[in-house]
């Protein structure tokens, strides 16, 4: 058996939907003392889902200073401080 994990998440400026896989696992033939996650395969998932939801939350957070909030020009790179606004 194959098991597929992935984090499906949306984006609020409408973007779309972005699937990205988080973890695998495969089980051989089912006997009780296989039944559920290992405490390994828990942190794989658990570790897996902070990532994807942690780079999302940067670059979220990131999209939010790329206009000037004064002059409403785009910044560049290294950033347009306010003094430097038109």
């Amino acid at each position: 058996m194959k098991i597929r994990i992935q984090a499906a998440i949306d984006a609020e400026d409408g973007d779309g939907e972005k699937v990205e896989d988080i973890v695998q696992l495969e089980r051989g033939a089912l006997r009780p003392e296989e039944l559920g996650l290992t405490l390994t395969e828990a942190k794989a998932i658990l570790h897996g889902m902070q990532q994807s939801v942690v780079s999302e939350q940067v670059a979220a957070y990131l999209t939010q200073f790329k206009i000037c909030p004064d002059c409403g020009e785009r910044r560049t790179r290294k950033g347009l401080i306010a003094a430097d606004c038109p």
